[in-house]
């Protein structure tokens, strides 16, 4: 916001605002009368007020209690439920300053103004320059006169935001107006100098600080910390239990909300070294630490690893492209379409949506004046490729994105953002901005009654003059089929396949009450436009639609069921095996024994044989397969969106898996699994 606020010279103030003793001070009878506003019933409240209208305290004063006293304030420390109690009797404040005439700031794409974040006890409000303070303290006082409470204002601090020269002359004059006789800030209040910190939820913020600055305060703790242990002689374990727990304990916070500098990363990873080696060669190689335990390794903490995996998290927030965005990813959004290099000066502004989605570039580094934090996101995206990627998705997620800029078209349609139609298309009414609405308008072309010119008299045509202010619908209508006409199969809305399953697949188990589970054999992406990133993608993108087979369910059932079993269980000596079972003396029973490079175990003996029976089963007719796994059936079932997801990565017997769904998903026919108890079988076995 800091940054945001200097690059579009919107001068104003951050006021961190310091409640003294908050949950002590919160008077009971305001808390009731708080419940009732916010509707809370009877039957929640009694109970609560119960426990607090009868409570008493004592206080000891060397070694002699006092008398008891009845207590009629504050929340019960400790108590879970006094962090959700404080923060309903903090809201009506935020309701009076929100419904105030403070302007805030105005935040692109978002319909509410910024004015101020609460967080329990922590209140920071965002004024702008025309903002007067003395109104936000009347809304202070009221409130504190109604709950008891009171704000320190000698622990008040105000960060000038905006210009430089505003912020200057709010440190010089103590006023956000130039007119000397205009209203000052209290001089019991500080204002931080540039290059100070001043510190907001355990962050630090501050104009011109150094990003190096914070960490030196943590440094001294794991260095004090590390000693302290290191005087109990630990071992190896011992030594990696210590790190993880001290170095990442200490460093995981303040990495999340501010990054950390690179030269800080590389201290700490030698300090890590240093504690775990006692100061000494290391006679195992880093890498090799790093890996889990059963791939030869001690599962240390990797510390670059572990910050990059916060800048992909902050990534993937960012690329929630839902209605409730945080407001911070509405700001990245106008950054990122505000820092652009020179050679995309030429991109219309008004387009300038998602960097991820449109084929426009942002500036990416310090000497353009990318604030840190946006570096980090855009640097981690390119390393690891993050992209839109999949095999196929459905009609409402191609319809979402935005059309102008498509990084999946072809790129002429560059050439067909600008001209009259373009123009047309971008400023009428709410503008054409996405896919669907580009369809929509092209669709024009194909009703029977419109006429291939602009004077078409058409009840279509007449409304675009008439409501939307389109002198041109036909040609606007023709622009629109050549923007669509741009995109590749996979994002071309004309032809997103629609899943033969209705119903998209949960990571949800199946309901009880329903005795098979159906296979869900299409490899659609559903959901939303979050839904269509990727990372650690490799190769070009892929515009053609897979082949794609739609399962039939008719036909006969062919009923079959599988089991499979394993001797020494988890050992390097043990050896499974697995069958299908028709009927008796049925041709197509199948028994195999599991090779011993799947390493045999009763569940890679299960799901192999449900492989094999998806290969062997007769193509004609619905296959019924009985199973007495749970595993495989929830993993091929309602965990596969879940595993697709994550690439497979937290995924036991993977390979394997990977190619049992591939044999279903390749059947003709519907398959259907359900939980049986399978003594017959495993006779027969």
């Amino acid at each position: 916001m800091m940054q945001y606020a200097e690059d579009t010279s919107q001068d104003g103030l951050i006021i961190a605002l310091d409640q003294e003793k908050a949950y002590d001070k919160i008077k009971h009878d305001y808390l009731w009368r708080a419940l009732r506003e916010f509707e809370i019933p009877e039957d929640f409240i009694s109970p609560i007020k119960s426990l607090y209208e009868n409570a008493e305290t004592k206080i000891m004063i060397n070694g002699c209690l006092s008398q008891p006293w009845k207590i009629t304030r504050g929340v019960r420390q400790g108590d879970p439920l006094s962090c959700l109690l404080f923060d309903l009797a903090i809201e009506p404040l935020a309701a009076s300053i929100r419904a105030s005439n403070l302007e805030g700031f105005n935040i692109p794409g978002s319909g509410e103004r910024l004015i101020t974040n609460l967080f329990a006890d922590d209140t920071t409000v965002f004024m702008s320059k025309n903002d007067s303070f003395e109104d936000l303290t009347k809304i202070l006082e009221e409130w504190c006169l109604a709950s008891g409470a009171k704000f320190n204002t000698n622990k008040t601090e105000i960060i000038p935001i905006g210009t430089p020269t505003f912020r200057q002359q709010v440190i010089t004059t103590r006023s956000t107006k130039t007119d000397p006789m205009a209203e000052k800030i209290p001089p019991n209040i500080s204002i931080a100098q540039e290059g100070e910190a001043t510190r907001i939820l355990g962050a630090w913020f501050g104009n011109g600080i150094d990003a190096e600055g914070p960490w030196s305060i943590v440094l001294d703790k794991i260095e004090t910390n590390l000693k302290r242990w290191d005087r109990s002689k630990p071992t190896l374990e011992g030594r990696r239990l210590i790190i993880n727990m001290v170095v990442g304990g200490m460093t995981q916070y303040l990495t999340q909300v501010q990054g950390m500098p690179k030269k800080i990363e590389t201290r700490i990873s030698k300090t890590i070294r240093d504690f775990m080696w006692k100061d000494k060669r290391a006679p195992v190689s880093e890498s090799t630490l790093f890996l889990k335990a059963d791939e030869g390794g001690k599962a240390l903490l990797d510390i670059a690893a572990r910050n990059e995996a916060i800048e992909v998290m902050w990534s993937k927030r960012y690329l929630s492209l839902e209605m409730n965005r945080p407001l911070w990813a509405l700001v990245a959004d106008a950054l990122f379409a505000l820092k652009t290099p020179k050679s995309e000066k030429s991109v219309d502004k008004r387009v300038r949506l998602n960097i991820f989605l449109q084929s426009w570039k942002t500036a990416s580094t310090e000497r353009a004046g990318v604030c840190p934090d946006l570096r980090r996101i855009l640097n981690i995206a390119k390393k690891y490729n993050l992209r839109p990627e999949g095999l196929a998705f459905s009609k409402d997620i191609v319809r979402q994105r935005p059309i102008w800029y498509h990084c999946d078209a072809d790129t002429k349609i560059r050439k067909l953002n600008r001209g009259t139609s373009s123009e047309c298309m971008k400023s009428k009414r709410d503008g054409i901005n996405s896919v669907g609405q580009t369809e929509t308008l092209a669709k024009l072309l194909e009703n029977p009654n419109h006429r291939d010119n602009n004077y078409c008299a058409c009840p279509e045509c007449e409304n675009m003059r008439s409501m939307v202010g389109c002198a041109h619908p036909h040609e606007c209508a023709v622009r629109a089929k050549a923007l669509i006409d741009t995109l590749p199969q996979k994002w071309d809305p004309r032809r997103a396949p629609i899943p033969h399953e209705q119903n998209t697949l949960e990571d949800t188990d199946q309901n009880p009450d329903e005795e098979w589970t159906t296979f869900k054999s299409h490899t659609i992406t559903n959901g939303s436009l979050k839904d269509v990133f990727r990372i650690f993608t490799e190769g070009e993108t892929i515009g053609t639609l897979p082949r794609t087979l739609s399962q039939s369910d008719d036909g006969p059932q062919v009923i079959a069921a599988t089991d499979g079993s394993c001797t020494k269980n988890g050992q390097d000596n043990a050896f499974a095996g697995a069958g299908v079972f028709y009927n008796l003396n049925n041709e197509k029973n199948i028994k195999i024994k599991v090779p011993s490079h799947y390493k045999p175990s009763n569940q890679m003996a299960e799901l192999l044989v449900l492989k094999e029976a998806a290969e062997h089963a007769p193509e004609v007719g619905c296959l019924h397969l009985e199973l007495d796994s749970k595993y495989v059936i929830q993993n091929v079932t309602s965990r596969i969106r879940t595993h697709e997801d994550e690439g497979y990565t937290n995924t036991a017997n993977e390979e394997l898996l990977k190619l049992t769904i591939a044999r279903l998903r390749d059947r003709k026919t519907t398959t259907r699994i359900k939980t049986e108890e399978l003594t017959q079988l495993s006779t027969q076995l």
